[in-house]
């Protein structure tokens, strides 16, 4: 369906609408660039299909991820003729609206429509396969909270000629209802339009040499990006709430590993009696009995800590146990040997000792801080390398 060629328009020079308006460029970081995207969360559970999108986005615009909407073109709508969108709401209906006491003329028609064109509009288009047919429907939105224009894309096989045309157009809604409309049109790819904007007529051809194609492509490939990132975003929240309950069972088994490591090694054993033997390494060793080793649970060699019962400068508490040195336990014919890794008085220990099993929890503690951060949304699954 095109319209007849009629009186021609000049192409108007794009104006303070671009340079005025205030942007709306609330870019997630994620979102900046490509390359961002791809190491971003979303990008890395991306298909090759939906990163092939989000890359021609950005070859298309390096703010594809705005929530504006911006070319070089003016975009022309355009009324259908004998509509009751053109004959009723605007003839009859929009010029008393918008001028009071006004009647229709061609003058007050002219009127209303540079006061339309020159409001600011979220803009959205949207791509429907028709019932029982191989051709797809696109359709257009030019909303405020008051003014709704809706209506339908026409493109020749050439793609040499598109028109937007005008097929509802209503105004002056409830502010409630708008809102609640308009809301849910952002959330489903409605965008503000900083493009300049001419509404027509019926019967008035465009500008000679004017391919509204690239707007088109434009809306419609920032569309599909966002569709991506919606479903990208719903499809990895599944994906990391299931992984979140998986480390919240970890966690659980890392919190009793913990417990069975603690009660497992509380064992200690108090060494009265032991002998200083030559050590190859010129250290200090001790030869003590081999029920140490036994009663320790250990099965070739294991560090120890080795603690004295000490005065205590604590309020209300006489003596308390000091990890004084660290050693090493291994077996040998019928004793165990105990080597200090460094020179320690062996006065200090005559008069008897406490050894018991040196066991390091910190790698389970550092995951279980990884995994409480990561819930707590900290920080990001692909930092995690649990698997």
């Amino acid at each position: 369906m095109f319209i007849p060629a009629g009186e021609e328009l000049e192409e108007p020079e794009m104006e303070s609408i671009i340079t005025t308006q205030e942007r709306f460029n609330n870019i997630e970081n994620d979102f900046a660039t490509f390359s961002n995207f791809k190491k971003s969360v979303l990008g890395q559970y991306a298909t090759d299909e939906e990163l092939e999108i989000i890359q021609n986005g950005f070859l298309l615009d390096n703010e594809i991820f705005s929530n504006e909407i911006l070319t070089k073109s003016t975009l022309y709508i355009q009324f259908e003729h004998n509509r009751p969108a053109y004959e009723i709401t605007l003839k009859e209906n929009a010029i008393p609206y918008f001028f009071e006491n006004g009647t229709y003329s061609e003058e007050n028609e002219k009127k209303v429509l540079e006061k339309l064109a020159n409001v600011t509009y979220w803009f959205r288009v949207n791509k429907q396969r028709k019932n029982n047919s191989d051709k797809d429907v696109i359709n257009f939105t030019l909303f405020t909270e008051d003014i709704n224009i809706n209506g339908e894309v026409f493109t020749s096989a050439d793609e040499k000629e598109t028109l937007f045309i005008i097929k509802n157009f209503n105004f002056g809604h409830g502010n409630e209802i708008a809102t609640k409309t308009k809301k849910y049109a952002i959330q489903n790819g409605a965008f503000l339009f900083l493009n300049p904007l001419k509404i027509l007529p019926p019967l008035k051809s465009l500008p000679i040499g004017i391919n509204q194609n690239e707007i088109l492509q434009h809306a419609l490939l920032k569309h599909e990006c966002f569709e991506v990132k919606n479903r990208l975003k719903k499809n990895t929240g599944e994906i990391l709430r299931q992984e979140g309950r998986a480390l919240q069972i970890f966690d659980k088994y890392l919190e009793y590993q913990t417990d069975i490591i603690a009660n497992e090694f509380s064992e200690e054993v108090t060494i009265e009696h032991f002998t200083k033997i030559p050590d190859e390494t010129g250290g200090v060793s001790i030869k003590v009995s081999d029920d140490v080793g036994k009663i320790l649970q250990i099965e070739e060699t294991a560090m120890l800590n080795v603690r004295l019962l000490q005065n205590s400068y604590k309020t209300n508490v006489d003596q308390e146990l000091t990890k004084v040195t660290e050693g090493f336990l291994t077996y040998k014919d019928d004793y165990c040997k105990i080597s200090f890794g460094r020179n320690i008085n062996l006065n200090l220990l005559k008069d008897g000792f406490i050894v018991d099993k040196k066991v390091s929890i910190r790698q389970i503690k550092i995951l279980r801080n990884l995994i409480k951060d990561f819930l707590q949304k900290k920080l990001i699954l692909t930092t995690l390398n649990l698997y």
